[in-house]
């Protein structure tokens, strides 16, 4: 609909009108999730066109109906589509653009919550915070790098980790090390996805486009000449059904998120090892050892192999179609599922990573006593935790605490 309202597609007012009923009464046409090389998905979006004239189904109110006896009820008139109405419908990257745009924003909401869960675990951890220090951070001011750094800062005030401690190492594994820069490589990628979206979203990809005030003029060539109808307005050919600007985009993204995935999950299995905490095996209590958290690294491993899969770029070819016209794709709403798996999985990292933090802490605190203070952000992260998963004293189940924690993330602000 946003697309129409440039003018380019020159579809007719109603056209523009239905889309609006149908948004405004809540009629969705049902829609394949599979079937298009992203070239413009013209074999899922001919269905919305299908249903406007009344001859494929929608969900209306919960139920799937003909979209005709949705719209013969609430008085809208079928679409009788001329010119190149149908064809603006179907040719175009509105359905994958709007898919990108809310996988996108979850994985937004993901980057914004990982500052709090990095920086309990930190405390968990009992890590060293030299390298979010604002003089470390501007040493090297990679974009995103600075960023992350001041983020870490900020989300640390007051945390006891500002204070000495003869059991902190002086350099942490990588993982932890580096966090900023993998969170700032997010931050980067996260950016860049966001502005191309914006730009897709907000101009038109119709091809051939309508430009009503290309004026023709004496000098024009002859072959750009036969495009005009008459000496003002013409329908050129494009090729702005390209969405590489975007499969790049979202690609890189996914590359981000799970570089971020593999460090989450090492960080975690750090976190059982007395070597790295001073803290019981597996963080087992003390007072009730058992197998603690030993197992728990199988679904850490799985859920970041799957991502690593996952994030493998899809814009490197296709297969010719269309009679060998059609001889490149970006292939978009596969990157565009791959994102959503990989947020999906990241979540279920980060309810682990959370338990395993919330433990180490616990454990910390029966050590340090008065000593341990946290930081504001993560005192609140903890306390808002604890009440949906409590202290791990015995040996237990965790798939009822992975699942709380996950919808725990998920809704945190």
């Amino acid at each position: 609909l946003n697309q129409f309202l440039t003018g380019i597609p020159g579809v007719q007012p109603y056209v523009v009108k239905i889309y609006e009923r149908y948004l405004n009464e809540g009629i969705t046409p049902l829609v394949p999730s599979k079937g298009t090389v992203g070239q413009a998905d013209i074999t899922l979006s001919s269905h919305i066109g299908l249903a406007m004239v009344g001859e494929w189904d929608v969900l209306y109110k919960g139920e799937r109906m003909p979209a005709l006896e949705v719209m013969k009820a609430l008085q809208i008139e079928p679409l009788v589509p001329v010119g190149k109405d149908f064809l603006s419908i179907l040719s175009t990257n509105a359905l994958a653009l709007g898919q990108a745009a809310l996988a996108v924003a979850e994985a937004g909401h993901f980057l914004e919550i990982s500052y709090p869960a990095f920086g309990l675990f930190l405390e968990g951890y009992n890590g060293n915070v030299a390298p979010f220090m604002k003089e470390v951070a501007e040493i090297r001011p990679f974009e995103g790098y600075v960023e992350a750094a001041e983020k870490m800062r900020k989300t640390l005030e007051g945390s006891y980790l500002y204070k000495p401690s003869e059991t902190r190492a002086m350099q942490d594994p990588l993982s932890i090390r580096s966090m900023a820069y993998t969170l700032g490589n997010v931050e980067v990628a996260l950016k860049r996805a966001r502005a191309a979206l914006i730009l897709a979203v907000n101009h038109t990809d119709d091809n051939p486009a309508v430009i009503w005030d290309a004026k023709k003029g004496k000098d024009r060539d002859p072959q750009t000449s036969r495009y005009f109808l008459g000496d003002e307005g013409a329908i050129f050919p494009t090729a702005n059904f390209e969405i590489l600007p975007v499969v790049r985009e979202l690609d890189s993204l996914n590359v981000a998120l799970a570089q971020m995935s593999n460090r989450l999950v090492m960080q975690t299995i750090r976190l059982e090892d007395p070597k790295f905490t001073n803290l019981t095996r597996f963080l087992s209590d003390p007072e009730n050892p058992g197998h603690a958290f030993g197992a728990i690294q199988k679904p850490l491993v799985e859920m970041d192999t799957e991502n690593r899969m996952l994030a493998a770029p899809t814009q490197l070819g296709a297969i010719a179609l269309a009679g060998n016209i059609e001889d490149t794709a970006g292939c978009t709403l596969i990157s565009v599922r791959s994102l959503e798996q990989i947020t999906e999985n990241l979540y279920g990292i980060l309810s682990l990573q959370l338990l395993h933090s919330t433990q180490a802490v616990d454990l910390r605190k029966s050590q340090m006593k008065d000593e341990l203070f946290m930081a504001e952000t993560t005192q609140k992260l903890y306390d808002a935790y604890r009440k949906v998963v409590p202290f791990v004293d015995q040996d237990r189940p965790f798939t009822k605490d992975i699942a709380e924690g996950i919808e725990f993330l998920k809704n945190m602000h």
